[in-house]
């Protein structure tokens, strides 16, 4: 029984990711937890349940859960799979537990479309990275993942999710209506709504929506570059750009007619207009908009490297590669016939991958020979990538994700079922938070306290918590008034509101010595010295610090070369424990007068004022 329970424990993590503060699913969790013969871990599922309900809602877990707990403590019988028969468990304290119910989209449909009959004014994305689509506005969208987790039965409709090498499904997130369109990039994945309108930021590490971003009329692609987040607005004919930082739009442009694919690389930011059949180029540093080129019959695919474009074009069944420079087909390189319907496309480093809708194959297009390879897959093929040294396909009408072998004569290793209608495809690069999980502390709440000033500080404050989110925890971000209003030090600096970040104005030195900001800012003794204007802000307490900071300060007048070893110790020591960390210089702009002479700019105060002279 045993191996029953460890088996239920995986799917119930995924159900906890989709609703982190049901507590029927905790207190389900933990009895499999029990069961399986983890009882610290049980327990300290309770323990993280506790802490979240608290920062997040100021309250503690219901009887039933804590009733539980007690139970876990003290090795309660009742828990156990067989209890003596003479055993009561309503006298045990044990309820039976109701039914469990998760809430889904009304009239969704999990099981995968059937292809319609005509499709040649269907005009799809096919780039890199793109979403995928199910019947009935239920959507799912779908990222190779190289870490094995517990694995889902079904992706659920309209949400984003992973597929491992072994084919299990997991970490499912859900998202907005109609998911069109799917990149990874700034550790998030970026997921287009088409029926929403916006396009949301997923971490897919933590498996929380982020942040939702309105756009334009139907996002159907998403593509990163440079810094920022490029987003088609097929129905409106535009393109925005979103700003990783503050997660909001920075600009909109207008393009060709019916845009529907997007992809970047070092040329810029291209996209294909299926209604003029041409392709744009976008500055990603300006946003300016380029010339139009013709391409092919109905361009809905793009993939970009180093030196060519790629064009699928869906109703001529061609694909045409273009010098980024001019626009124009290769020399060389003509317009070669591929399966019916090319949409997505992908790059490896000597082929060319194109998925074709309507053949139900992927052709492999040697760039080198010109030789071209067809594999066949599932039907309604769709959106393809490369990852792990092997070629991952989307089939839309299917309902599976078929994986290729390169290396093995393009043989088809396997046809995983999705349990919904996949299109977009995604890649996830999860080293940047290994160490959280190597601490064991992946997925802890953190709480972060800023001002809500909107003129920089507010930016700082959601730029901590986004790197939280990246690094796998799980940011709990308050805000009070900003500087010069000195509450939100006060509650920075108060232990009793156990804040673990605090983002607040700077401090300079009034007097350059190291004794003049040691001794106030990072002494045991300096912590709530003054409750209005706390200057311990970080609450760091190092006794050994302490004793280092007294020597210093008597070394100075007897012995000041000893003085300035101890300091630059002392110096050493606080900024690798790093209770405070520079986001940010501040500068100061003073505007004078013409007839304004000898002015002279210090960092703390007003200027001079007995230098200045005036004509």
């Amino acid at each position: 029984m045993a191996g029953h329970h460890a088996a239920v424990i995986g799917e119930l993590d995924e159900l906890i990711a989709l609703h982190p503060l049901r507590e029927q699913l905790y207190e389900r969790r933990m009895l499999a937890l029990y069961r399986a013969g983890r009882q610290a871990e049980a327990l300290k599922a309770f323990d993280q349940l506790r802490g979240q309900l608290r920062d997040e809602l100021g309250v503690d877990p219901g009887e039933p859960l804590q009733q539980l707990q007690r139970q876990v403590l003290t090795h309660d019988p009742a828990l156990d799979v067989h209890p003596a028969a003479a055993t009561d468990r309503s006298d045990a304290g044990v309820k039976p537990s109701p039914p469990l119910v998760i809430d889904s989209e009304p009239g969704s449909d999990r099981h995968p479309r059937r292809r319609p009959r005509y499709r040649q004014q269907r005009w799809v994305i096919g780039s890199c990275a793109v979403v995928v689509a199910a019947a009935a506005a239920a959507t799912t969208a779908v990222v190779v993942s190289q870490t094995p987790r517990s694995s889902l039965r079904t992706l659920p409709p309209n949400s984003v999710g992973m597929i491992d090498a072994d084919g299990s499904l997991h970490d499912a997130v859900a998202v907005g209506q109609s998911p069109d369109g799917i990149v990874y990039g700034f550790n998030s994945l970026w997921v287009a709504n088409s029926e929403d309108g916006t396009v949301q930021r997923v971490n897919p590490h933590t498996r929380e929506v982020v942040q939702t971003i309105p756009v334009g009329a139907s996002p159907t692609a998403v593509a990163v570059a440079g810094n920022d987040v490029w987003v088609v607005n097929s129905a409106a004919g535009t393109v925005s750009k979103i700003d990783p930082v503050d997660n909001t739009v920075a600009s909109t442009v207008s393009v060709g007619g019916l845009p529907t694919a997007i992809a970047a690389g070092p040329s810029g930011v291209w996209v294909a207009n299926s209604g003029d059949d041409t392709v744009q180029r976008i500055d990603p540093a300006t946003g300016t908009v380029g010339a139009a080129f013709d391409v092919g019959d109905g361009p809905d695919g793009l993939v970009v490297d180093a030196h060519s474009v790629w064009v699928a074009n869906g109703r001529d069944r061609t694909l045409s590669r273009l010098d980024p420079d001019t626009g124009q087909q290769q020399p060389g390189s003509p317009v070669v016939g591929v399966g019916a319907g090319p949409k997505g496309l992908a790059l490896t480093p000597s082929a060319v991958w194109v998925a074709s809708e309507a053949s139900l194959s992927v052709t492999r297009f040697d760039v080198t020979t010109g030789l071209m390879t067809q594999v066949h897959v599932g039907d309604g093929p769709h959106a393809i990538v490369s990852a792990a040294a092997k070629i991952w396909v989307s089939d839309e009408y299917a309902g599976t994700i078929t994986e290729i072998d390169p290396a093995s004569n393009n043989r088809v290793l396997h046809n995983y079922a999705t349990g919904s209608s996949p299109r977009g495809l995604a890649v996830v690069d999860s080293s940047h938070n290994r160490w959280s999980k190597k601490s064991g502390t992946s997925g802890m709440p953190i709480s972060v306290f800023g001002s809500n000033d909107h003129a920089g500080y507010d930016r700082v404050t959601h730029y901590v918590a986004q790197v939280l989110r990246e690094l796998g925890y799980r940011p709990v971000v308050r805000e009070g008034p900003p500087p010069p209003d000195v509450r939100t030090l006060q509650a920075i600096g108060n232990p009793r509101n156990r804040i673990q970040v605090g983002v607040a104005d700077g401090w300079a030195a009034d007097y350059p010595s190291p004794s003049t900001f040691f001794d106030d800012l990072f002494t045991c003794h300096s912590i709530g010295q003054d409750n209005n204007n706390p200057s311990n802000r970080s609450l760091y307490c190092n006794r050994t610090v302490d004793g280092r900071i007294a020597e210093a300060e008597a070394a100075e007048s007897a012995d000041p070369t000893r003085a300035r070893t101890l300091w630059t110790e002392i110096d050493h020591r606080v900024a690798d424990d790093a209770p405070i960390v520079p986001t940010f210089n501040g500068q100061d702009t003073t505007l004078v007068s013409s007839r304004v002479g000898n002015y002279e700019n210090t960092p703390l105060d007003l200027p001079p004022l007995d230098q200045i002279w005036v004509q």
